[in-house]
């Protein structure tokens, strides 16, 4: 979610839309899975070729870090392999990070280092047992 936040920041501080590939020269990065993340989380919108801060996205940007993490634990479910991720959870009342891993690696299309594992895992199971 990091690189989502840094991307609503961006967005934010161009006014509120900005080119989609002018993201892509500030970040120097494919910001795909980030904005379609957003997109899902109901905090950017596409409008033509560009990105657009929503009304919730505006609210999020100005919130307080607690606020974030609040409304993220409420919200992260829309997101769907974290919804799976949620379920798992539930039925299993455990799940290792290995499987938290295979699951992100076979939904999208990245893949992990070991050392970048462990803080994902550790994030994304504290956003899911809140």
């Amino acid at each position: 979610m990091q690189n989502s936040l840094k991307i609503l920041r961006i967005v934010g501080e161009h006014g509120g839309e900005i080119p989609i590939t002018q993201i892509k020269n500030i970040t120097e990065k494919d910001p795909h899975h980030q904005i379609n993340n957003a997109i899902k989380l109901g905090l950017l919108k596409r409008v033509k070729n560009n990105i657009a801060l929503t009304e919730e996205g505006t609210a999020f940007l100005s919130s307080s870090s607690i606020e974030r993490k609040k409304w993220l634990c409420e919200n992260i479910q829309r997101i769907e392999v974290l919804r799976y991720m949620c379920i798992g959870l539930k039925t299993m009342k455990e799940m290792d990070r290995e499987n938290i891993v295979k699951i992100i690696e076979m939904t999208t299309d990245r893949r992990y280092k070991d050392s970048s594992k462990i803080a994902l895992t550790n994030m994304i199971l504290n956003w899911l047992k809140e």
